[in-house]
């Protein structure tokens, strides 16, 4: 001991301890939300929960995804090919057309089509439900595609039925009703100077059915194709008509697809309607016509108008570029031509449409 040292103390010898080190955090305590939360109000990005666990759910997420993805392709195709029936099936019931392969209705076999479609999009998950959603796919395309490739092989001038019909006008009718139906045409209709009331040319894989006969004061003819289609036809026909023009004449014309020349010039054509779901039109009015009605989904017309002729022009439309000359619109869907001082007759126009190009031009 030293003697210039104070006394001190002596302390105990103690053995060595551990370290003391703050109890380990327990990420899903109270404490460590509110200091989750804190953090990220103080712009400190917050640490996950859960440490080591982020990478595995995005790896089962990109699995699941690929697995829908390729379940949706073939659901996919099943409800195209239903859209398909569907619509061959809509326009069957409306008496448009229907299929058939040597005399078998293909009709017969679109509830078997339904069946397996339903099947089809309730195990889609299933290698069956892929197996035949596949299938029916490709069953509906192969028809279009037989119809496309049987037509290239086949234009429309090497046809199956070519004919040449007249008819003789009836000394008693005052006038005459003409009906024509067809499916795809070419149609040119032009007045004659002729001893028959009609008289036209008809190039076509379809057969054509005819009706005529005489009802009190007027006399009807009905052209019609047929509408029990073989699969394996060209729809496309070619028609050239001619009607005398000495006789008051009403016509009506309906095509699901139109390519038309319409000259009523020489005729004595009172009212027409022509009606199509599309079609590329032109038609020159004569001066004895009164009536013109014009309806389509989609249109690209052209008119031409006689000078001495006072039009009301009723033209309804969704998407439209129309062009007038020489017309004054009086209402939202009204016009009417400025030539009302100088005409000599009056002409009433109604045309509707979906989508349509329009042009009305003075002849000169």
């Amino acid at each position: 001991m030293d003697p210039m040292q104070p006394n001190q103390p002596i302390q105990p010898i103690q053995p060595n301890q551990p370290e003391q080190t703050p109890p380990p955090h327990d990420p899903t305590s109270l404490e460590s939300f509110i200091r989750q939360t804190s953090a990220g109000q103080a712009g400190i990005p917050p640490q996950p929960l859960f440490q080591g666990t982020t990478s595995q759910p995005q790896i089962i997420e990109k699995i699941v995804y690929k697995k829908q993805r390729v379940h949706g392709f073939f659901r996919t195709l099943t409800i195209l090919s239903l859209v398909v029936i569907g619509f061959l099936m809509l326009l069957e019931s409306l008496n448009v057309f229907s299929l058939n392969i040597n005399g078998f209705n293909l009709n017969l076999i679109y509830p078997i089509f339904i069946l397996f479609s339903s099947i089809v999009i309730w195990s889609y998950r299933w290698l069956f439900g892929k197996i035949f959603g596949l299938l029916l796919f490709l069953v509906v395309v192969g028809w279009f595609f037989t119809i496309w490739v049987y037509t290239s092989l086949n234009p429309s001038t090497e046809t199956k039925f070519g004919s040449y019909i007249s008819y003789p006008s009836a000394s008693t009718a005052q006038y005459s009703k003409m009906y024509l139906t067809t499916l795809v045409s070419d149609l040119t209709f032009v007045g004659k100077k002729t001893d028959n009331f009609l008289e036209w040319n008809y190039w076509s894989d379809r057969k054509l059915l005819v009706f005529s006969g005489s009802t009190g004061n007027y006399q009807y003819y009905s052209f019609q194709e047929e509408t029990n289609l073989n699969l394996l036809q060209n729809y496309y026909s070619i028609i050239s008509l001619w009607v005398t023009s000495t006789q008051p004449l009403y016509l009506y014309v309906k095509n699901l697809l139109a390519l038309q020349k319409i000259d009523l010039t020489d005729t004595l054509a009172k009212t027409v309607k022509v009606h199509a779901g599309a079609m590329i039109s032109d038609i020159v009015v004569g001066s004895s016509l009164k009536n013109l009605d014009i309806e389509s989904s989609l249109a690209d017309i052209t008119i031409h108008l006689p000078k001495d002729v006072w039009v009301k022009l009723t033209y309804k439309h969704l998407v439209w570029q129309l062009e007038l000359a020489d017309f004054e619109q009086k209402g939202p869907w009204y016009f009417e031509s400025t030539n009302i001082a100088s005409a000599q007759k009056i002409l009433n126009i109604t045309m509707r449409f979906g989508g349509a190009r329009t042009k009305i031009v003075w002849n000169k």
